[in-house]
């Protein structure tokens, strides 16, 4: 269906927005089914993230301004996935959308073979914190850990020397203990 002027302006200051906030990924959809698409959306909405099906010509004129971004051909059923802030835990649901569509993929009778070659979601590009990333390197985000558990590594490294020095002011009470229970023990038998 034919977008008038005004969608058209609504979807280009959409896709201007979303460019401006520099973390987004840009994935090939592969006919994957609704209701699959439809829980992978109600997943995304519980970490505010937005996935929307890109119109091809007009994304392409909103990021015209762009060097690197026009340089990209946007062919094919693109999807763009808009996090704000945690682009990697949200990428980290596009396996549970690959597991989905499988599953039913299979319900709807495609055979072994098909089903192994089927890719629901390929990555197309990324644009992460003002760089462009390719389909590689936008696939090894994926793999990174989330910003919760980044952060809990970091607190664990600060606090690691508190607790070891903890430990070293702990050691000699704690000598003193055991060998007094031990003394005592030795006296009692």
């Amino acid at each position: 269906m034919a977008k008038t002027k005004a969608q058209k302006q609504v979807l280009m200051d959409f896709y201007k927005g979303v460019i401006a906030e520099e973390n987004f990924v840009i994935v090939k959809v592969n006919s994957v089914p609704a209701t699959a698409l439809n829980i992978f959306r109600k997943k995304l909405q519980d970490l505010n993230v937005q996935f929307h099906f890109l119109k091809n010509k007009i994304f392409a004129k909103a990021v015209s301004g762009d060097e690197e971004l026009s340089n990209v051909a946007y062919e094919g059923q693109l999807a763009i996935l808009n996090a704000k802030d945690d682009i990697v835990s949200a990428m980290k649901l596009f396996d549970e959308l690959e597991n989905i569509a499988k599953e039913l993929k299979i319900l709807k009778g495609m055979d072994e073979e098909e089903l192994k070659k089927y890719k629901a979601v390929e990555f197309y590009m990324g644009f992460v914190d003002g760089k462009v990333l390719n389909a590689e390197e936008t696939a090894r985000l994926k793999d990174l850990p989330s910003k919760e558990v980044l952060l809990g590594q970091l607190t664990g490294l600060l606090v690691a020397p508190i607790t070891a020095f903890m430990n070293v002011l702990n050691g000699n009470t704690r000598k003193l203990i055991y060998a007094l229970n031990d003394l005592q023990n030795s006296k009692q038998n």
